[in-house]
């Protein structure tokens, strides 16, 4: 349901790139950016699927984001986030181990600046 979810939410900021385009607005920006990280081991038969079924969509997830292996460096990445988009809100959402929530909970916190041009992170987390 999570990767439905995902494609959804991938799908409707097309929608609205697209109309937004149609309605002569060429400095629209997407909305949405979702960067995925499988941090588990890949048996053989799985990395044989990924790699046969390579395409312009993961083929774990089925999204046009990619996968990315093995654990993020969160500094690297909450940085170049807030570099690119300067005074804005990010939604920050996270499930899996809590340990690694933790981690990304406190880059969240880290990385959020106060005042005018600050970007500020709010980190959602989902446990199952």
């Amino acid at each position: 349901w999570f990767q439905d979810l995902l494609k959804a939410i991938e799908e409707e900021d097309d929608a609205r790139m697209e109309q937004s385009h149609n309605d002569g607005d060429s400095a629209a920006e997407k909305m949405i950016e979702i960067h995925t990280y499988l941090t588990g081991k890949l048996n053989m038969t799985q990395m044989e699927h990924v790699h046969m079924n390579e395409d312009e969509l993961d083929p774990i997830t089925g999204l046009r984001s990619p996968t990315n292996f093995g654990r993020p460096n969160t500094d690297l990445i909450f940085r170049a986030v807030a570099h690119e988009h300067p005074a804005t809100d990010v939604g920050v959402f996270f499930c899996g181990p809590v340990k690694l929530g933790s981690t990304i909970e406190s880059a969240a916190k880290k990385w959020s600046s106060e005042g005018q041009d600050g970007t500020k992170f709010y980190y959602n987390k989902e446990n199952f």
